[in-house]
């Protein structure tokens, strides 16, 4: 028996941790790193490494000053 194929997620793919800071940059527009890390309560070097993932996947863009929007 299949599912509804009703997907919230536009990114499937994505991780946990990926989809909440994608959320969190939609819900933002563009937002600081720190911002980020206050949200989710995980260590900086966590969210940098995603954000990096995220980047490379060209789903959001880095920005001057540590900021990051969606792509």
């Amino acid at each position: 028996a299949n599912k509804p194929t009703q997907q919230l997620d536009l990114f499937p793919s994505l991780t946990e941790e990926e989809q909440e800071i994608v959320n969190i940059i939609k819900q933002a527009g563009d937002i600081h790193i720190n911002a980020i890390t206050e949200k989710l309560h995980i260590p900086v070097y966590r969210v940098m490494s995603t954000l990096m993932q995220l980047d490379f996947k060209g789903i959001i863009i880095s920005m001057p000053g540590c900021r990051y929007a969606m792509a």
